[in-house]
């Protein structure tokens, strides 16, 4: 009887201590599947070319304008980060101001074809946007609203300081953003911008 309970307690023991013991490195190789760059702020602005569009399909000039955004978050998977961006646009065309923007939950992923560098985003969320004609001019397009908003871009991280995947590196990039139309604001307002953002990576 107290062999039985010996080996019993042995089988029983030897395997728990095989877990306990091979947590740590289940725990390490967790932290390994993440990213190397850990978390980033960036911010950049550039120039603005766009478009408004009312729901009878029709287009007032393009306007020219600038625009701007700063965004936060982290590499959850190597070459997949998400984060929040704070971002909008406006300019003037003729007779006209207009302006959109709103901040949207985003993705950014590196695909790893040409480089380390090219880097594509994607983000959705809630924004705003406003046509506003000149003085003195009656415009059936004229309205303000919010919505959704939504934005596609790509990048490439040019790094003068050393590895790619730490400190600061300057990115040349190409957005499109766009706010549809609403029952409040007639107009949807699609804008690219291009511009220089400047990301720094830290944390790993």
């Amino acid at each position: 009887m107290r062999l039985h309970t010996s080996v019993s307690a042995h089988a029983f023991t030897l395997p728990l201590a095989l877990a306990l013991l091979g947590l740590p490195r289940l725990s390490h190789a967790a932290e390994d599947d993440r990213g190397h760059r850990g978390w980033f702020v960036a911010g950049g602005g550039g120039a603005v070319m766009g478009q408004a569009i009312d729901k009878e399909g029709r287009r007032p000039d393009a306007f020219y304008g600038t625009g701007g955004h700063f965004r936060f978050g982290e590499e959850v998977i190597d070459r997949l980060t998400l984060g929040l961006d704070f971002g909008g646009a406006g300019g003037s065309g003729k007779d006209y101001d207009i302006g959109a923007g709103g901040f949207a939950l985003q993705a950014t992923y590196r695909p790893g074809v040409l480089s380390e560098g090219f880097v594509l985003l994607g983000g959705t969320g809630l924004g705003a946007g406003a046509f506003t004609p000149a003085k003195g001019v009656t415009d059936p397009h004229e309205g303000s609203g919010g919505g959704a908003f939504f934005q596609l871009g790509l990048s490439y991280e040019l790094d003068f300081f050393g590895r790619p995947d730490e400190g600061v590196c300057f990115a040349p990039y190409l957005r499109w953003q766009f706010v549809p139309a609403t029952d409040d604001a007639h107009v949807q307002i699609s804008a690219f911008v291009l511009g220089i953002e400047v990301p720094y990576y830290a944390g790993r």
